[in-house]
């Protein structure tokens, strides 16, 4: 059994920090103080074992060849390819992964790291994170907001934020991404919405109309609305600006109330 990894040859575990109230402890308790070590042990099919962050310093190899680093064994006997492994660590069973999904991700932040904080933000459209969208954006550079608001995942079928906002039926943020990001008039937007951007000082951000962007099977967030039906039949229509004016001030949403104590939960906790 492998004990030590293939790439930097140290045994196959991470340091963890001791609780955070041994500090507090007389210094006589050094022993109680000291760091403890966990399992860190990922391993492919060929045999070779790694460190999880040693093969993610590989990623951008691995993506490429599907290889082994260290043994150059061809990883994948399947189509679409994958890459089996068992990692091994404090929460995990080891039972099998596909590894090739991360080392994809890694593989192209590594090359183009601008793109976490947008991944991020994606990530916060989909779970309906309010809070977490805006202060990402008060963070970010004026003159970044705009690439960070319209960003296109290519590992996640070029959806935009609107995207998977509607895919994941979240209309808090549906409705925080149209304030920000489309061409939609002020007089469009339920009473409810205009007031609290309105109170909270929230600004639009310049550039092409959120509404017009089209992932990689050519449709807008608004033909994805109009394929789920439900509660977006009576929002959003189709076409490459996908907001129908005459429906969009004549409906009544019932989370728009939610969206209200959200916006003044924030603007109270600042």
């Amino acid at each position: 059994m492998a004990t030590t990894c293939v790439v930097c040859h140290d045994p196959l575990v991470m340091t963890v920090d001791p609780d955070s109230d041994v500090e507090d402890q007389p210094s006589s308790s050094s022993s109680a103080a000291q760091a403890e070590t966990v399992p860190d042990d990922l391993g492919l099919a060929c045999g070779c074992h790694y460190h999880w962050q040693c093969i993610l310093d590989n990623a951008s190899s691995v993506a490429n060849s599907l290889t082994c680093p260290a043994c150059n064994t061809y990883l994948s006997s399947s189509t679409p390819p994958t890459i089996n492994a068992v990692y091994t660590s404090e929460g995990s069973s080891g039972e099998p992964l596909d590894l090739l999904p991360t080392i994809r991700e890694e593989a192209y932040l590594s090359t183009n790291p601008g793109a976490r904080p947008a991944r991020a933000m994606q990530t916060m459209c989909a779970e309906g994170d309010v809070q977490g969208i805006l202060e990402l954006l008060s963070e970010t550079e004026e003159t970044e907001r705009d690439a960070l608001l319209r960003y296109q995942d290519p590992l996640n079928g070029m959806r935009s934020g609107l995207h998977l906002a509607v895919e994941a039926g979240q209309l808090e943020v549906f409705w925080l991404l149209m304030w920000l990001g489309s061409a939609l008039r002020q007089e469009q937007f339920p009473d409810e919405v205009w007031g609290l951007v309105q109170a909270l000082e929230v600004g639009r951000i310049d550039g092409q109309d959120i509404r017009s962007l089209r992932d990689g099977s050519g449709r807008t967030a608004g033909d994805l609305a109009a394929e789920l039906g439900g509660v977006w039949a009576g929002i959003v229509g189709a076409g490459p600006v996908p907001v129908n004016e005459n429906t969009i001030t004549q409906v009544s949403v019932p989370e728009i109330a939610q969206l209200f104590v959200i916006f003044m939960e924030l603007r109270y906790a600042s």
